[in-house]
């Protein structure tokens, strides 16, 4: 198996798909930027005679005002955003939907009493309960993310640290006093 991923690999950078081809390997303009992944940044050299090297394209996460690059990279981008939000808001609602199902086990245990062998059960208290708490869970991301708000990422973190938070929570109280073994 890891022989042919490594020859499929060998093959795809022979072929020059630029998945394995390196920037440094360009020395002039026009080599450079025909490789989308690439850009040709303005630094003289004396000792090697050259006006510009070329550098890995790193426009998605900084601009170079220095460099110049293809125009196709900006495809690159795209989608690498595209795939970074949806990433973000796919582990954001099932964060949310965690902490709502979390919520609704805990408020089963918390209402449900039992009185002379009957379940008197209070649906309508714990629906307007878990209705508030999926309210404050859902509404306030999507209205930072509308408006375009820093907000949207502190309360992404705020989030992914309640859950991780809950989530040890849930094992340290898992722990059974019969796993422990008596020494003396």
């Amino acid at each position: 198996m890891n022989l042919s991923i490594f020859i499929f690999l060998s093959f795809i950078s022979v072929n020059n798909a630029h998945i394995y081809s390196t920037c440094e390997e360009y020395n002039n303009l026009n080599s450079c930027i025909m490789n989308p992944l690439c850009q040709w940044c303005n630094s003289s050299n004396t000792t090697l005679n050259t006006s510009g090297i070329c550098h890995p394209n790193t426009n998605c996460f900084y601009n170079n005002s220095n460099c110049i690059s293809n125009n196709d990279f900006n495809y690159v981008c795209d989608v690498f955003y595209v795939f970074f939000i949806m990433s973000m808001l796919f582990v954001l609602i099932c964060c949310n939907l965690y902490i709502s199902y979390n919520t609704k086990k805990i408020l089963d245990k918390y209402f449900d009493d039992k009185q002379n062998d009957a379940i008197n059960e209070r649906y309508k208290e714990k629906a307007l309960i878990i209705t508030i708490i999926n309210i404050l869970l859902f509404v306030p991301p999507l209205i930072f993310w509308i408006i375009g708000s820093i907000a949207f990422i502190y309360y992404f973190i705020c989030i992914i640290s309640l859950v991780s938070f809950m989530y040890c929570s849930m094992i340290t109280t898992n722990v059974s006093k019969k796993d422990y073994i008596r020494i003396n």
